[in-house]
């Protein structure tokens, strides 16, 4: 069995929001660019990760995120990188949000859980929440 890599892990400071759009929608203005923001369309459904609370009622969303993020860049051929992360997340019921870029991987988990999941990820991997 390989053994597990403990990866260096920062939680961004802030509160984000992941919200959905239709397909091919115009991202809206209110919408802060200045931080991390992610847009992904899958021809589908189009969704939003932005900086803020201020989400209107009328869209699709989930607010009061914390990003904990893999201080690594990781390379594609790298196995097991999810799963150390969310397989102990997942064993104490705490829902996880991947978002995957070309140099490493983003989890958002709500901020009822983040102190829960810190204290768990820390088991396992070196988390830097003192930026948060």
């Amino acid at each position: 069995m390989k053994k597990i890599l403990r990866l260096p892990i920062t939680i961004l400071p802030g509160d984000y929001t992941i919200f959905r759009l239709d397909s091919g929608s115009k991202l809206p203005d209110w919408v802060d660019t200045s931080r991390f923001y992610s847009i992904t369309d899958t021809g589908e459904e189009c969704t939003v990760i932005c900086s803020g609370e201020a989400v209107p009622e009328e869209y699709p969303h989930e607010c009061s995120m914390k990003i904990f993020k893999i201080n690594k860049n990781l390379k594609f051929n790298e196995t097991g990188i999810i799963n150390s992360i969310t397989t102990p997340l997942a064993e104490s019921e705490i829902p996880v949000f991947v978002l995957s870029t070309f140099d490493t991987d983003y989890f958002f988990i709500k901020m009822e859980h983040a102190y829960k999941a810190v204290e768990i990820l820390g088991k396992h991997h070196d988390v830097d929440y003192y930026s948060w």
